[in-house]
């Protein structure tokens, strides 16, 4: 008679669902990047929530302004409410009042310039002010990544 070996297969599915989850990311960040506006909510949801998770990974909140995650804050902030995270929206908007009017221009280069004037004594306060808002966003971070992930594999996948 002969042994399956069940680790071995659960492996094999993990992955294959992990290829496939992958898959549905390519192809959510083409239609995204193709016509933003076409994203049904929970896909939309997906994509910039992730995108901000991906971003901060890499430099902390601050990541995301200076990326095109940037051009989507509102909509970021508004998948965040809808997430169940108001708390974590609200770290955004802190970010977004350094810029003039409490509004970050959509336009990468736009913001990359305002960004650029941050600087002197006025903002002194700036390093520490991003890393308190770090702080309270990596506390959260296990539970946003795990809510966007029920949220994939009940409407989503």
């Amino acid at each position: 008679m002969k042994t399956i070996d069940t680790n071995k297969t659960m492996e094999h599915t993990e992955d294959s669902a992990a290829t496939a989850v992958h898959e549905q990311w390519i192809a959510l960040v083409n239609k995204a990047i193709a016509d933003f506006e076409s994203l049904t909510p929970h896909e939309r949801i997906w994509f910039t929530v992730q995108a901000l998770l991906q971003e901060a990974d890499n430099g902390g909140l601050i990541s995301h302004y200076y990326n095109h995650g940037g051009e989507r804050t509102q909509e970021t902030i508004e998948d965040l409410i809808t997430l169940g995270f108001p708390e974590v929206a609200d770290l955004l908007y802190e970010i977004n009042d350094l810029f003039p009017c409490g509004d970050p221009p959509r336009n990468i280069e736009e913001r990359l310039k305002i960004m650029a004037t941050w600087e002197g004594e006025e903002y002194d306060y700036l390093d520490d002010f991003l890393e308190e808002l770090d702080e309270q966003f990596y506390s959260r971070k296990t539970e946003i990544e795990e809510e966007l992930q029920n949220l994939i594999s009940e409407k989503l996948i």
